[in-house]
């Protein structure tokens, strides 16, 4: 009689040992599988908030998305110190060659193209003060 008591409690012993590996497996964290994708809901056509500017990082015309934030202005600041306050940028002269470690190459005529409000920056980052609702375009282009 003790021999089948001893029996039954080992087979519920494995059984509910079994169940409760089935269950921390199903609940464990598997990184090798996740992936983070961060996605934008915004479009260049949104209004901008008041005291913010929407700066969008890309690639080949829009094609490859980088990066994009909307950050809030103090006033008086100026297009090359909001990026260097607030992006990892790279400069010469004046000249944007760096932003988040994504380099202009003059040889190749690969170079940051920056659009202001769907318009061509047509002065150095330097000397242009952001306004409250700018959406800034930096887009990393062959230009020819």
């Amino acid at each position: 009689m003790l021999k089948e008591v001893t029996k039954v409690g080992k087979h519920t012993l494995v059984l509910a040992t079994f169940f409760i590996l089935i269950i921390f497996a199903g609940c464990s964290e598997n990184n090798e599988n996740n992936v983070t994708t961060k996605t934008s809901n915004s479009t260049h056509s949104e209004e901008v908030a008041d005291d913010l500017v929407r700066i969008t990082i890309s690639k080949n015309n829009g094609k490859e998305h980088i990066t994009e934030e909307e950050i809030p202005i103090k006033g008086g600041e100026n297009l090359l110190e909001l990026m260097q306050n607030n992006f990892f940028t790279e400069q010469v002269n004046g000249q944007v060659t760096s932003i988040e470690r994504q380099k202009a190459n003059e040889e190749e005529n690969l170079l940051w193209v920056i659009m202001v409000n769907n318009e061509p920056l047509t002065v150095q980052p330097a000397e242009y003060n952001v306004q409250s609702g700018d959406k800034i375009i930096f887009d990393l282009h062959e230009v020819k």
